[in-house]
């Protein structure tokens, strides 16, 4: 019998199964996560959704905020980008965050529902994310679904940390 999954808030009721996930799914430590996690909440614009079984069983999630100067990441990118590129896309800009799905329900759609039902929430002209360079399938999904890449090969966090800086146009 195949599961039915839905879409639905990311509530903080599911926030250790996300954590678990994200954890399962890119390593780093439980705790710190989920206090970077509960700390994104607070940040204007956010959203997030998750894709629970009818047990209540997380198996995938996606969140993100509005990008904004001061923030951490949105100086991490401003160093990245040329003033041009940060016109175009950090003006009114969603940062799409995190989005993963539990590894045994890779290859079921739950990435694309997720990705698909967040950009279709968010009011802003453009979002953002970065990637890892050889992160095969997550690269995949983003080309198939309107991302471009803004930047190739940029050490967005640190040194050694390849990342691809992507871009959609929602307007």
């Amino acid at each position: 019998m195949e599961t039915t999954i839905k879409l639905t808030k990311l509530a903080p009721i599911y926030l250790d199964q996300v954590v678990d996930i994200f954890c399962r799914v890119h390593g780093g430590d439980f705790d710190d996560t989920k206090e970077r996690f509960e700390r994104h909440a607070t940040y204007g614009g956010y959203q997030g959704l998750v894709a629970v079984d009818e047990n209540d069983k997380v198996h995938g999630f996606v969140y993100g905020y509005t990008s904004l100067p001061g923030q951490f990441y949105n100086g991490k990118l401003r160093a990245k980008l040329t003033d041009g590129q940060i016109k175009e896309w950090l003006t009114d800009c969603f940062e799409f965050v995190e989005l993963a799905v539990d590894p045994d329900h890779h290859r079921k759609g739950i990435g694309k529902q997720l990705h698909d039902a967040i950009l279709e929430s968010v009011p802003h002209q453009t979002s953002v994310l970065t990637t890892g360079v050889n992160m095969e399938a997550a690269k995949c999904l983003y080309l198939n679904n309107g991302w471009e890449i803004i930047q190739k090969n940029v050490d967005v966090l640190g040194v050694g940390n390849q990342q691809l800086i992507m871009g959609k146009k929602l307007k």
